[in-house]
């Protein structure tokens, strides 16, 4: 056999030829195979070539045949060697572990829970609470607004989400005017009692949005204009 083809040129320009593959052993260490020694004489080394000869294996993630030259193969391909690593490396054992809790866009905390699962701190902590999980339609009320405050004396659990509007309102009611038998008007902008409105049926508290002055005041501007 020919080695014309594999055999590099010396540092003086000519061509060192080797006849045999015996010139060529197996070292045995790991399947490599490297040059001889035994080089014609007068001839200059300069074959630094290392070969791997490419070695059959099971996959240890699918288990599937493969070949590989890697010196100690263990999967076949990065796919499997990605999930094998993810299915070891979780939680905590990640390298870009940051504590396992992150903020959704509307501001509120999500904390890990296993596998590709994130649930909500605030209902966590209420369920936990409980001692059961929630009812279906219940939903987490922060008293003092910020979302992510979890504090269990910061959290109330409504029925469904019309009594948390319902809290929202009241909340709104008393920081504007102090107390829930008081209402702003919206066209005087003067705090009245809710015996100063007109009834209303479609809203919260049953009472218009404008005084019964302003609106009889609206009534003369229209009929004059």
């Amino acid at each position: 056999m020919s080695l014309d083809a594999f055999i590099p040129r010396g540092s003086n320009g000519g061509v060192t030829r080797l006849t045999q593959l015996s010139d060529f052993p197996a070292n045995g260490l790991n399947g490599r195979v490297t040059t001889s020694s035994k080089l014609a004489a007068g001839g200059s080394v300069a074959w630094s070539h290392m070969a791997r000869v490419p070695r059959s294996f099971i996959c240890a993630h699918c288990g599937k045949p493969a070949q590989s030259q890697h010196l100690n193969p263990k999967y076949c391909c990065r796919a499997c060697a990605s999930r094998a690593y993810n299915k070891v490396h979780v939680g905590d054992k990640r390298h870009c572990w940051k504590g396992g809790r992150r903020l959704t866009p509307e501001g509120y905390v999500q904390v890990y829970a296993g596998v590709k699962k994130h649930v909500l701190e605030h209902r966590a902590i209420a369920e936990r609470a409980l001692g059961h999980p929630l009812p279906p339609h219940a939903v987490i009320h922060h008293v003092d607004g910020d979302e992510s405050n979890n504090a269990p004396g910061n959290l109330v659990i409504c029925e469904n989400h019309a009594e948390h509007v319902l809290m929202h309102h009241k909340k709104r009611r008393l920081d504007d005017t102090g107390s829930l038998a008081l209402r702003r008007c919206g066209r005087c902008h003067i705090v009245k009692e809710l015996a100063e409105f007109h009834n209303r049926k479609t809203v919260w508290d049953g009472k218009r949005s404008e005084c019964k002055v302003c609106e009889e005041q609206r009534r003369r501007e229209r009929r004059t204009a």
